[in-house]
């Protein structure tokens, strides 16, 4: 009966020396890899486990520092947009802010062509919570491939303090030349005269210094060069004025016949006619000389003629 009472107490102490000799070794582990971890010291308790997108913590005690993988940035960039379609002359901007609590560093556009070929076509510092990106637009990107247009990726990338790169891409289309596609994205009317004219902000500068915007006041903010007049070229600009109109409208005459009554037929090119950002192409007009008045094929009603601006010398 002793003997077996002491082969028990033999087993309970080797028991309790494997326990012992187990728990120093692990405390010896824990004391290495917190000397030797370099990550940055977030201290969060070593016993937990996810729930969810919360941690908790049953009854450890022991303090480890542990890495945190970074988060999807992605939506930072959720209210950012870009429109689907390029005019002509290039120039296209983005809309939307980003609400920034990760110190960003600078913003980087990159245009991808369907060569494969890549141009980085805008990098700006940028600072503060909350920033618009209104501002920021890309130029030339019809001469990316030299007047044949095409489909384009435009990569937005930013780098945060940690200098973590976040990015969102935008496809977008170029028309192929100077010409006109049915229902093809125009813009407003001005977007599009413009566009189809080169797009020179310094001979048709924006309208919006008036206070309505309208495009009746091209007619006396723009000049191509060639003068303007009260009768019809080709390749010209038909201003149309506020009768009718609430701010008036503009449109290009790629061709004008002189009809035998002394009217004018004219074969317009325009945008946005019907509030819908799109090209109507060979519109026919017909122009009253004598009272300055169109009618639009299809209606009866007579709009007012503020004139013509003209883009290349006129032949009488």
């Amino acid at each position: 009966m002793v003997e077996k009472q002491n082969s028990a107490g033999n087993k309970l102490g080797i028991c309790l020396a494997f326990i012992g000799t187990f728990l120093l070794i692990f405390g010896l582990t824990d004391i290495s890899y917190a000397a030797t971890n370099t990550t940055d010291p977030l201290m969060i308790e070593r016993d937990l486990w996810v729930t969810g997108n919360h941690f908790e913590t049953p009854v450890g005690r022991s303090f480890l520092p542990v890495s945190i993988f970074p988060v999807d940035k992605f939506p930072w960039f959720q209210s950012v947009h870009l429109s689907n379609a390029a005019s002509r002359s290039g120039r296209i901007c983005f809309t939307g802010t980003i609400e920034d609590d990760a110190m960003l560093k600078n913003i980087k556009v990159v245009v991808r062509t369907s060569t494969g070929s890549s141009f980085e076509v805008l990098n700006k510092p940028i600072s503060g919570c909350r920033i618009d990106l209104s501002g920021f637009c890309i130029e030339g990107l019809y001469d990316l491939q030299t007047g044949n247009g095409g489909n384009y990726e435009v990569i937005l990338t930013a780098k945060d303090g940690a200098n973590q790169v976040i990015s969102k891409t935008f496809f977008i289309s170029v028309p192929s030349s100077l010409g006109c596609q049915q229902d093809l994205y125009g813009g407003q009317c001005v977007n599009y005269v413009r566009d189809f004219f080169g797009g020179r902000y310094d001979l048709m500068p924006g309208l919006c210094i008036y206070a309505d915007c309208g495009a009746y006041h091209a007619w006396e903010a723009w000049d191509l060069g060639y003068g303007r007049g009260r009768m019809p070229a080709n390749k010209s600009i038909l201003i149309m004025g506020k009768e009718n109109l609430r701010f008036g409208h503009m449109a290009v005459v790629l061709d004008h016949q002189r009809n035998v009554d002394g009217t004018y037929t004219l074969t317009v090119y325009e945008s946005n006619w019907d509030r819908d950002e799109l090209i109507d192409c060979n519109v026919r007009y017909t122009y009253f000389p004598e009272t300055s008045k169109v009618i639009r094929e299809g209606r009866a009603k007579r709009y007012g003629v503020v004139g013509f601006i003209y883009s290349e010398t006129v032949h009488n």
